[in-house]
């Protein structure tokens, strides 16, 4: 199912198959983002005399008591409701609307290695996101921005921060977002997951986005059921028909080369039209009547 949305007099096609996740797991019993050395958030069954809310057994029901530091280990948002003594809501706030967003990776630098400032003391060694860094990947306006910080790992996931290795915005930076009529901005955080020689296909095909293989009757199959392929020719033979694939739009890329793979993976993550374009093109190649067309021609000559 595709969307159709017309924002500005443009219009925009969406593909909700292709949306991404920006929720940090919290594992209540496990590793969590966190702030400033603050305790861990727990969860812990209820208890009222002989009731406690734990399943044991095949019996009893679930009831936790959270025990919770939103802003201290979860994602640190933030926002106006930080700082204002009146509490303010983000229904109150927020429009319902698609917003038109843009993402844009950026790499912080030591504050020792730029010239601009801040409304407080800085550390040398402290980890800052500068107007050049912004003014070189963004320089038009755009209602959303969705900013993510490199090196961008699973690391983040469970980072311990605090205040050496929390990169923060320089005041030219936010000027210079203020300047550009940026409405809703995030730091965003994603990850490229990767497994090797799955047993199930069939997961395979319903819940990835890419496959790297050899070009064969498994590509074939991965073009008919929509899943886009890399194509790492193995040997002489192949290479000519990872070749044409190429050509004819039934693969993203036709390489040796693993950091060629690494790149294009990460260009992919940034831009999933392209699955699209290359998934639509695949299963135009592949539609599953070629039995059918042989068929009608055999059955022509034979008459």
């Amino acid at each position: 199912m595709g969307l159709s949305i017309t924002k500005d007099h443009k219009n925009f096609q969406i593909d909700p198959t292709s949306a991404v996740c920006l929720a940090i797991p919290y594992d209540y019993q496990g590793s969590q983002p966190n702030f400033f050395d603050s305790p861990p958030g727990k969860a812990v069954p209820f208890q009222d005399d002989d009731f406690i809310g734990e399943v044991k057994n095949d019996k009893g029901c679930n009831v936790m008591i959270i025990n919770q530091n939103i802003h201290s280990t979860g994602t640190h948002t933030e926002c106006a409701g930080h700082i204002l003594e009146k509490d303010i809501y983000i229904h109150d706030v927020l429009t319902l609307e698609f917003i038109r967003t843009e993402l844009v990776s950026v790499t912080p630098q030591k504050w020792s290695e730029t010239n601009e400032s801040y409304h407080c003391n800085v550390q040398n060694d402290d980890w800052v996101i500068t107007k050049k860094e912004l003014s070189d990947k963004l320089s038009h306006s755009t209602d959303g921005l969705v900013l993510r910080t490199l090196p961008n790992d699973a690391e983040k996931l469970t980072r311990k921060y605090n205040a050496t290795n929390t990169a923060f915005f320089t005041t030219e930076a936010i000027a210079y977002l203020e300047n550009l009529k940026i409405k809703h901005l995030v730091e965003k955080e994603e990850f490229i997951n990767i497994y090797i020689q799955p047993y199930s296909m069939g997961e395979l095909f319903m819940n990835f986005d890419i496959a790297i293989g050899a070009p064969g009757v498994s590509h074939i199959e991965r073009m008919y059921c929509g899943l886009p392929s890399i194509l790492m020719p193995q040997n002489q033979i192949q290479e000519p028909l990872a070749l044409a694939w190429k050509e004819h739009g039934g693969a993203l890329l036709n390489t040796k080369s693993s950091d060629k793979v690494v790149n294009f993976l990460k260009f992919l993550s940034k831009n999933k039209t392209e699955l699209k374009i290359i998934r639509d093109r695949g299963l135009k190649l592949i539609d599953g009547n070629g039995a059918r067309r042989i068929s009608k021609i055999i059955m022509k000559n034979i008459k």
